[in-house]
C-alpha cells in the first residue's frame, strides 16, 4: 500500500517527529514513512563499505562486523511488533508530579503523546553466537 507521509516534525535538532493518533488508528501496520522518530543527538552518517560494529569491553566474545556481514551472515526473520518511545506522555507525568530538576528539561521539548508505531520488522533472532559460516 502506497501512502503519503503524514509525519509531523516537532523538533528539527535533535529530530523528533510523529504521526497523529487520528492516522495511526486507521491502520494496523504503520507505513515506514509514518514511523515516529525520537532523537537525542545527531544522526550519524555511515558509509556502507566502511562501517564497523564493534562489541567489546565486558563481553565474553568481542566482535567486529562489517555492514555486509550484519546483512548477510545472520538468519533473518520478520516480526510484527509495536515500538513505543520510553519517554511517552512525559508532559502528563509532569502535570501530576513536579520533578524540579527534570521538569525544565522535559517541558522544554515538544513531545506528542503518541510516539508509537507497529510494523512487520526485520530482525535477527538469537543474535548471541557467531555469524553463520
Amino acid at each position: 500500500m502506497k501512502t503519503a507521509s503524514v509525519l509531523t516534525v516537532y523538533q528539527e535538532d535533535p529530530l523528533n517527529a510523529g504521526t497523529s493518533l487520528a492516522y495511526l488508528t486507521q491502520i494496523f501496520l504503520t507505513p515506514s514513512d509514518w514511523f515516529f522518530i525520537r532523537g537525542h543527538g545527531t544522526i550519524p552518517l555511515v558509509g556502507r563499505d566502511t562501517y564497523r560494529l564493534v562489541v567489546k569491553g565486558m563481553v565474553q566474545h568481542p566482535l567486529e562486523l562489517s555492514m555486509e556481514e550484519l546483512l548477510t551472515q545472520f538468519p533473518q526473520r520478520q516480526l510484527v511488533a509495536t515500538l513505543i518511545c520510553a519517554g511517552s506522555r512525559r508532559n502528563e507525568l509532569v502535570a501530576i508530579h513536579r520533578y524540579p530538576k527534570l521538569t525544565q528539561i522535559w517541558t522544554s521539548h515538544t513531545w506528542c503523546s503518541v510516539p508509537a508505531s507497529t510494523n512487520n520488522l526485520p530482525g535477527f533472532p538469537g543474535l548471541t553466537g557467531s555469524p553463520q559460516a
